[in-house]
């Protein structure tokens, strides 16, 4: 009898499950290995089966020891629980757990045998799959913006969403083993779409929807979505999901935005088309207006030369020459403004003095300053003065400038010109005591044919180009120019920035250059 009962302790102690032997006086007798491996209790832990209980269960222990007590009286054969146990190390294991009392030990003491399973792993798994359940569940009830259902092979529904409810009109009740091909239009259910639909989910793993579908009132709509093959373990297709969404507001938004694009590309095409035949008209002009004053302009030369012309005549003749040139100028203007809008103004560059080209055109805009008695002054103190650019095009935008800030500035005004250096640029402002502009005309007056209004163009004359070739010409020599005034009365200013080059010892202002 003692060796069986020793054979039975070592049978207990080489369990590969947790295995717990004990008398009824509580005194643990044997604990399987594994009973320690999973606990982290040795039998020196848990002398007693009270020790193990306190230890183990925490306040439950009372609702176990009062089982232990019913299989020492016999009142049950066997105990089995689902049990929570608290390690040494403070984790929580859930056990499986099985106890009964088979019969006396040598000495007479009645004991119990328990064992158990650990399920902690499996309980994990289901708790994670209760939770993924629950999440699933909840994301499908609270996504009102989506249509989710599932169907069986036959495509009827068995899983119908507050959010599809919402979007197609049917509750629950309504549509519950109903065919999914309920959210078709006639049209497409006759064409055979939900079969194709399900075919191609089945074969695919999803198929892509974009259509008209109906809701239950018969109204239709956009829906946008995807069906899916939903697959066991095994990856034997057990049904489909559908989740598709209203998009019928975006589909209206998408095609206004593409017709409203469609009829801005046309407008840009049309106005594109315009100005093309705009610039040859102006060429062509320019030419033919230009075409009968060299004549003219050769005749004044011719009969200027003749040194017994009376002196009347010859201011005649000067008076006539001047206005051709003036002429001929507007002509020249015109053909920049073609070149500018077809984006072709060429430039000669070269090594520049841009100090000079500025002296060159205040000498070019002294007689119309003079006759107004203007005052004119000069501080050009910037160091660094050469860039590479065309002498012709820069001595024409400070001539524009110069030209703009004596026909603008009363009679006794004053006009400045000074130039300084800022981080490796020219800057140079000139500035009058004219009539100014308001401020918001500051970018407008740029644009060819604009004057700040048109008082302006009555009272001073002008077509309002030389501003859009000055500005044309600077932004082509990588520059910058701007206006400003504080409003009428108050003159203006106008500013333009130029990179500069080191000078170089063979450089060489074009002294050919002219209007």
């Amino acid at each position: 009898l003692h060796a069986g009962e020793e054979q039975f302790r070592r049978a207990i102690q080489d369990a590969p499950i947790p295995v717990i032997m004990y008398a009824e006086d509580g005194q643990v007798l044997q604990i399987s290995r594994t009973w320690t491996e999973l606990t982290g209790y040795t039998p020196e832990d848990i002398p007693t089966f009270d020790a193990w209980l306190n230890r183990a269960y925490g306040l439950g222990a009372e609702a176990v020891r009062a089982h232990m007590h019913q299989l020492f009286r016999g009142d049950t054969r066997r105990m089995e629980a689902a049990l929570d146990v608290i390690t040494r190390a403070g984790e929580c294991r859930h056990w499986s757990f099985s106890a009964s009392a088979p019969g006396l030990l040598n000495d007479g003491r009645r004991f119990i045998v328990g064992m158990a399973l650990d399920i902690t792993e499996g309980r994990l798994v289901e708790q994670a799959l209760r939770q993924s359940e629950e999440r699933l569940r909840l994301i499908v009830e609270n996504a009102r913006e989506y249509a989710i259902f599932s169907m069986d092979l036959e495509r009827r529904i068995t899983i119908w969403s507050t959010g599809a409810e919402s979007i197609l009109g049917y509750g629950q009740e309504e549509v519950i083993g109903q065919s999914g091909d309920l959210i078709f239009t006639p049209e497409d259910r006759a064409d055979g779409a939900p079969e194709r639909e399900a075919a191609q989910a089945l074969a695919e793993g999803r198929a892509s929807d974009e259509r008209w579908h109906v809701r239950k009132g018969g109204s239709h709509f956009w829906g946008s979505g995807v069906m899916t093959a939903m697959r066991d373990d095994r990856g034997q297709a057990i049904g489909l999901l559908k989740i598709f969404r209203d998009e019928t507001a975006a589909r209206d938004a998408k095609l206004a935005l593409e017709e409203s694009l469609s009829t801005v590309e046309r407008a840009r095409s049309e106005a594109e088309v315009a100005a093309r035949e705009k610039d040859h008209f102006l060429a062509v002009l320019s030419h033919e207006l230009r075409t009968p004053l060299t004549p003219v302009i050769l005749a004044v030369r011719t009969l200027l030369s003749d040194k017994a012309l009376p002196h009347t005549f010859c201011d005649a003749l000067t008076m006539i020459q001047r206005n051709v040139h003036l002429q001929t100028q507007l002509l020249d203007d015109l053909l920049d403004v073609t070149r500018i809008s077809r984006v072709k103004m060429e430039l000669v560059r070269e090594p520049i003095d841009l100090h000079a080209a500025i002296m060159r055109a205040v000498q070019v805009s002294s007689p119309d300053m003079e006759s107004k008695s203007q005052r004119l002054a000069l501080e050009l103190a910037a160091s660094e003065h050469w860039l590479v650019g065309d002498a012709k095009r820069l001595q024409q935008v400070f001539w524009n400038l110069l030209k703009n800030a004596s026909k603008f500035t009363p009679e006794g005004g004053e006009i400045e010109i000074r130039s300084a250096n800022d981080s490796g640029r020219i800057v140079v402002d000139v500035r009058d005591t004219g009539i100014g502009f308001e401020p918001e005309a500051a970018e407008r007056i740029f644009k060819a044919f604009e004057q700040a209004n048109r008082s302006i163009t009555r009272d001073f004359g002008g077509i309002g180009l030389g501003l859009a070739i000055a500005k044309a010409s600077v932004e082509a020599h990588g520059g910058t120019i701007r206006a400003k005034s504080a409003g009428g009365g108050q003159g203006a200013t106008f500013t333009v920035e130029l990179p500069c080059e080191e000078k170089r010892a063979d450089s060489q202002i074009n002294d050919q250059a002219e209007l």
